[in-house]
């Protein structure tokens, strides 16, 4: 219940700084958000407390595991694979542990677009 209850406080925090941002001159029209429930989500709460209209007037789109509906609203999402992050996580761990010396190359790990309600579509004319 505390770990809830912490959470609700600090996605509060999170909304009142986002109301704060929205509300500024510097307005922006899209935002790129890490995790849907702590950040996407309080920033949805506070443009809407504000009028803005998601996704006429500001768009967001998140990185998540997974894509996720709120306020009926599937939220955009690029969707992170974590199987897969985490396979190769612990194959190039075991290879740096069998190997220290040998530099490991990066590895690409696609996403998966997830094409929700929560970006406007950009045309010539905008």
């Amino acid at each position: 219940v505390q770990m809830y209850h912490n959470r609700m406080i600090e996605n509060k925090k999170r909304m009142e700084v986002s109301k704060k941002w929205l509300a500024s001159d510097e307005r922006p029209t899209a935002i790129i958000a890490y995790h849907t429930e702590y950040t996407a989500l309080p920033i949805m709460f506070a443009s809407m407390s504000l009028g803005i209209s998601i996704p006429k007037e500001l768009s967001i789109c998140s990185f998540d595991n997974q894509h996720k509906n709120y306020m009926d609203m599937n939220i955009t999402s690029m969707i992170l694979p974590d199987k897969e992050i985490g396979y190769a996580a612990v194959d190039m761990l075991i290879q740096k542990i069998n190997e220290p010396k040998k530099n490991l190359l990066p590895r690409i790990i696609p996403m998966t677009l997830f094409e929700g309600e929560t970006c406007k579509k950009l045309t010539k004319n905008n």
